[in-house]
């Protein structure tokens, strides 16, 4: 695989798993295209840079100005996917179907899945989007688990601080 598929591979996954996957698991959440795109636009805008920075001879900048300029890229990336500073225009809104939600969240949970076997730490990457996924899926499907995590807002990142625990003994008692 060549560096820039591999680039193009990782800022789909950042993109699907940091800012698709958290509006696809709350029914209650509304996707604004105009904000989608200015941060697929940041993901991908600053993973290319980083490919040709890195990995190409094409800018004759010094090693010190080019891992500043990735770094800027990257605070910027988390201050509009986190903090989300700017208000998009309310008309670009869109209310994703329940079906369509819960096929994507089923396919980003495969993805994940296949992607995590090629991963040597394949354990700590599903134990960290797995849960909400499924969370998501069963907020969809069922009013009762959508009541349950209402009432109950942190029983996903409990269950991954459990699985992480469970994990970390495994593996020291195996050793």
């Amino acid at each position: 695989m060549t560096t820039l598929k591999r680039n193009l591979l990782i800022s789909t996954g950042i993109y699907m798993l940091f800012y698709l996957g958290p509006i696809l698991v709350n029914p209650f959440a509304i996707l604004n295209i105009a904000e989608a795109f200015a941060v697929a636009l940041l993901v991908y805008g600053g993973f290319y840079l980083s490919y040709i920075f890195l990995y190409t001879n094409k800018s004759k900048l010094d090693e010190r100005t080019k891992n500043t300029i990735i770094t800027i890229i990257i605070m910027t990336l988390a201050l509009i996917v986190y903090y989300n500073p700017f208000t998009f225009p309310a008309m670009f809104n869109i209310i994703i179907n329940k079906y369509l939600a819960i096929f994507l969240l089923v396919g980003l949970l495969v993805v994940l899945l296949l992607v995590a076997q090629r991963v040597k730490s394949v354990y700590i990457l599903a134990i960290l989007f797995a849960p909400s996924i499924i969370q998501g899926v069963l907020m969809r499907s069922s009013n009762r688990a959508m009541l349950f995590y209402l009432n109950n807002p942190n029983f996903t990142l409990y269950c991954i601080v459990v699985l992480f625990a469970v994990c970390y003994i495994y593996y020291n008692r195996r050793r």
